[in-house]
């Protein structure tokens, strides 16, 4: 019969619920302290709790002395604890041996008030003698970790422009004489894209503003688009009028004016300059109040409060304790354990400002018609952590309890204070770390569970794993075996060693996440709404553009949100006009036949990840097996779609658009193969899209599945997915070509992203476009949103009609379609029409193109997208499209030249390079380049958490 120390531990010595860290079968029986022994009621897994005394009905199960669950009847010592809903998800993933119900139910969460109690403490006594790190000088009197050139894309728009310039430069400053260059590396986001009307502008601007002067960088190139909503003016006008820090390193800007190709060769250029000035600079000594540590955690599990989560608050005491700052954040993950936290404040004021944070926050999800128990992930509850009293409980060992809170700022307000530091952020990793680091964190502690891979472009983070098993099966990606403590080594000593080690790698000495090269950026995401509103417009209508105009007394009520709500509609096409029918005929054109049936333009074999933290290995992996022709020649491309989505985000509306619209890239005509990713610990993990798309009549039996946790790490499930492909896709046919017709066929339009009325000889070829594809027996989409439908030439097609489609939704009815646009931003609506069944989406506005959708761009001579169009015409439409088949695609297109005669149609130029792609002949532009992005939108709905 095991002791209780041998199998569990009491976070405290009240507790009546212990942590499991052996998984018990049912029956198990263990010797308590005091000799008497009890029996598990079922199986007990890792991190999951049992009672180690009995508790009667609605009495508190208690973690660190906090009820964060009651039980549901009278419970017996060695009863398993579960919710209703950490039962469910784990029958889910096909566990056995549960109970048949939940045996306790959550803890309500209680607003904690000023009136609740806090204390006004003394702040932590400092050492004597300071110690010091090798660090790089700056003229701001700071001191960086690190020494980069960062490319920052200011919007969305330039994501993919920032990402392929610093893929450019990866060689550069690696020569001798350049050890103390630290690389190029790219930061792209979301945010501010064209189309967007956000109210998170002021957060992406704080932010920006923060990264452009953090001494981590030893240079800035600025990369925009003139007219853009954030210009390199507009921040550096913003950082002026808000009192904030001046650029103290060399700042370039990109403008983009040219094609792709052309101002990225002159930005590698601009950079190498750049490169020769950075890479001269030596590391000097520096004082360790110069660090500035963010405190995170990702991937949570029961033992995070545990061993993890205090490690690293203690390692961030000694930092403090040397004169540095350590920055907890993530507001919704301390709901509940508030009182510990104002265990020990500055003054009264510290205090109301922690609680107002967590007010106005609780308040703003409110509004959205969630509330933070949506946070707990998958991953969270697979490994124990049931709700958010019991999540944020561990989350809050992240402040030592010697540490006394010394202020509380916004999401990237500048660090002005040393000590403790709270910031404002959701929960969501990505969108956390970089308000951190706009902050000018210059270090991140990072702690995980279940074994987050989470890393940021130029702040080294320092991941501590919560046990010994997680950490040898993940060990080249992690960096701190937290578990050791739990083996029985002594706390003390760990800390010392670590926070060795952090001084360490404050002077130069990698990380296991600069060694892999894996790192992601995510700024907080825009919420549609920034008050309560009432609704403005139908079910199936976007509202986007009037929320936070409208306000209400108090929260939005159910019918409210409903309204708000994005809906899978009938689907039935729209009217066809009758200028259809006098259409003129488009060309046969040749269909990719699959075995099932289908018909396609292309065979793509899809690496489609299960959430944001897995979205840059998958396309890691698909780039590689590119290279490497894994698929043996039998996919015309492989593709992965990055996003932003799966964890850290609420649940319900935007969870289902989510998933809608990644279930309808894999269902997606031209898919032949898809392998899901998940990162492991995500809400949407490779189960639960199991379980959808059994629902949705789709055999998962023909798909692949790997889990970088779970497979143990980068380099391991890389070889695995490499295995699949050898398994899978090389022994597969070959894909067939033969004639066919447009039946089928799904062509998308896309006139969002410019704040100009679209250029009518532009509007006229998608319009008489349109028609010809539908008298053809083709399917047309475009969004409620498109600036096409309040045109004269759209008036009879879809003027006055109301979405047929929710966001995403797969069209099952031919015809012409209008799709829910959920929010209004070119690269969000674009992975809405991809996800529809788009084929080939016909943009008239300028912007990237889509990863998984040819986007065919068309423009007029000298106008917006001009150089990056696959299709050039003027007002007569008398001018030769730019050749998409150039021998050499990285060079500027052939210049125009006049054409003899007109078309016999307006869309005639546009139908020409339309066939050609559907057929496989040509690749638009944006694929070939790399300009192109997939976003998802969270809907009207949708918050971090």
């Amino acid at each position: 019969m095991p002791r209780l120390s041998e199998v569990a531990v009491l976070p405290t010595p009240d507790d009546n619920a212990a942590v499991v860290f052996v998984e018990l079968e049912p029956g198990t029986e263990v010797t308590l302290p005091d000799g008497s022994g009890i029996t598990t009621s079922h199986r007990v897994l890792v991190g999951h709790r049992f009672l180690v005394s009995a508790v009667g009905a609605d009495e508190p199960v208690l973690s660190w002395g906090v009820p964060f669950g009651r039980a549901e009847y009278d419970l017996p010592a060695g009863s398993y604890v579960c919710t209703a809903k950490s039962l469910a998800a784990l029958q889910e993933r096909g566990i056995a041996d549960l109970p048949e119900a939940a045996t306790v139910r959550n803890e309500p969460w209680r607003r904690y008030r000023e009136a609740d109690g806090y204390t006004v403490g003394d702040p932590v006594r400092l050492v004597e003698q300071p110690r010091t790190f090798a660090g790089f000088a700056r003229a701001d009197g700071r001191y960086g970790t690190r020494n980069h050139v960062a490319v920052i894309g200011l919007t969305a728009t330039e994501g993919a422009f920032a990402e392929e310039v610093a893929r450019r430069c990866r060689d550069l400053g690696t020569g001798p004489g350049a050890e103390e260059f630290d690389g190029v590396v790219p930061v792209a986001h979301t945010e501010a894209g064209p189309g967007a009307h956000p109210n998170n502008l002021d957060l992406v601007l704080r932010t920006l503003a923060g990264m452009i002067v953090h001494p981590n960088l030893g240079a800035v190139v600025l990369v925009e688009h003139p007219g853009a909503l954030i210009t390199a003016e507009s921040l550096l006008t913003y950082a002026a009028d808000h009192g904030l820090a001046a650029p103290h390193v060399p700042v370039e800007v990109i403008t983009r004016r040219r094609s792709f190709d052309a101002d990225a060769t002159t930005a590698v250029e601009l950079i190498t300059g750049l490169v020769d000035q950075v890479a001269g600079q030596t590391r000097v000594p520096a004082p360790l109040s110069e660090l500035s540590i963010g405190l995170q955690c990702g991937g949570s599990d029961a033992f995070s409060g545990v061993s993890a989560n205090p490690l690293s608050g203690a390692v961030g005491r000694e930092v403090i304790r040397h004169g540095g700052t350590a920055v907890l954040a993530e507001t919704d993950e301390l709901i509940g354990a508030e009182g510990y936290i104002l265990s020990n404040v500055a003054d009264d004021q510290v205090a109301r400002d922690f609680l107002s944070a967590l007010t106005v926050f609780a308040d703003r999800v409110g509004w959205h018609g969630h509330s933070a128990e949506g946070n707990p992930s998958g991953g969270n509850i697979l490994r124990g952590l049931h709700n958010i009293v019991l999540k944020s409980l561990g989350a809050a060992r992240k402040k030592d309890p010697a540490l006394r809170l010394e202020q509380v700022i916004n999401y990237a307000q500048p660090l002005d204070r040393k000590g403790f530091v709270f910031m404002d952020s959701p929960g969501n990793d990505l969108e956390s770390v970089a308000g951190q680091v706009g902050s000018g964190c210059n270090m991140i502690f990072f702690t995980t569970g279940n074994g987050s891979i989470t890393n940021f472009p130029f702040v080294p983070t320092i991941k501590f794993v919560t046990t010994t098993q997680r950490y040898e099966l993940l060990a080249q990606d992690m960096d701190v075996d937290a578990g050791r403590h739990l083996n029985g080594e002594d706390f003390d000593a760990l800390t010392d060693e670590v926070f060795d080690f952090t001084v360490e790698v404050a002077a130069g000495r990698s990380t296991a996440g600069e060694r892999a090269g894996h790192n992601q950026v995510q700024i907080w995401r825009d919420w549609a709404q920034a008050t309560p509103v009432e609704p403005v417009a139908p079910s199936g209508h976007s509202a986007l553009l009037e929320l936070g105009r409208r306000p209400v007394d108090g929260p939005a009520s159910g019918p409210e949100i409903d309204a708000l709500t994005d809906r899978v509609l009938a689907g039935a096409p729209l009217p066809v006009p009758d200028r259809v029918a006098t259409a003129a005929a488009l060309p046969p054109i040749s269909r990719v036949r699959h075995d099932d049936g289908r018909t396609a333009s292309e065979t793509v074999a899809l690496v489609l990840p299960t959430s944001l933290c897995a979205g840059q290995i998958a396309t890691r992996i698909a780039d590689r097996a590119t290279r490497e022709n894994w698929h043996g020649g039998r996919a015309d491309r492989v593709v992965a779609l990055p996003h932003t989505e799966g964890c850290g985000s609420s649940s319900g509306d935007s969870e289902e658009i989510y998933t809608r619209t990644m279930i309808n890239h894999l269902r997606h005509n031209n898919t032949g193969w898809t392998l899901l990713l998940e990162h492991g610990c995500e809400k949407t993990h490779n189960a639960h899209f199991k379980h959808l798309l059994a629902e949705s009549g789709v055999d998962t039996a023909g798909l692949g599945f790997a889990s970088i946790q779970t497979d143990g790490g980068i380099a391991a499930v890389t070889e695995k997915v490499h295995g699949w492909f050898d398994e899978v896709v090389v022994d597969a046919a070959a894909p067939r070509r033969t004639a066919g017709s447009w039946d089928g066929v799904v062509i998308g339009l896309c006139g969002v992203g410019s704040d100009q009325q679209p250029e009518p000889a532009l509007v006229a070829a998608t319009a008489d476009l349109t028609v010809r594809v539908l008298a053809a027996g083709g399917s047309v989409v475009l969004s409620t949103d498109d600036p096409l439908r309040h045109t004269a030439a759209f008036d009879d097609l879809v003027a006055d009609a109301e979405a047929t489609l929710g966001h995403g939704q797969r069209i099952e009815q031919p015809g012409l379609h209008l799709m829910n646009a959920a929010g209004a931003d070119r690269l969000e609506t674009l992975t809405g029409l991809g996800a529809c069944g788009a084929e080939v989406i016909v943009a008239i506005t300028p912007g990237p193109g889509q990863r998984y959708v040819p986007v065919l761009r068309l423009a007029v001579p000298d106008g917006p997208g001009a150089p990056d169009a696959d299709l050039l015409l003027d007002p007569n439409l008398l001018l030769d499209p730019n050749p998409l088949q150039d021998p050499n695609p990285l060079q500027d297109p052939n210049p125009l030249q006049d054409t003899a005669g007109s078309p016999g149609s307006p869309s005639d130029p546009v139908v020409d390079q339309l066939v050609a792609v559907l057929e496989g002949r040509n690749e638009v532009l944006a694929h070939r380049t790399g300009d192109e992005g997939f976003q998802l939108t969270r809907g009207l709905l949708g918050v971090s958490l």
